[in-house]
């Protein structure tokens, strides 16, 4: 197994370990989402940072941060269009 899917493994199960009081449903669904998201986002994530903040990130390290911290964005980025959305039908 190549080390940033390791990484990327590990970072969504330590994630999922964190919602574990909210149900085995919800850690589920953190962890699937986290490895998701760590998979098809954090190299570009890498190449981002590299061309525009002129640091360089490993990829073990870019696919962790995304598995750990990418499924409560996510998740807040949707609270965030949903409400937007419902305040634009009760305008």
């Amino acid at each position: 197994m190549p080390e940033h899917l390791f990484a990327a493994f590990l970072g969504a199960l330590i994630s999922a370990l964190r919602h574990t009081k909210s149900g085995l449903l919800r850690a589920l669904k953190v962890a699937l989402s986290g490895f998701a998201l760590a998979y098809f986002v954090a190299a570009d994530v890498v190449g981002l940072s590299a061309q525009f903040l002129s640091v360089s990130i490993s990829h073990g390290a870019a696919f962790f941060l995304v598995a750990y911290f990418g499924a409560d964005l996510l998740e807040k980025a949707a609270y965030l269009i949903q409400s937007y959305r419902a305040a634009k039908t009760w305008k």
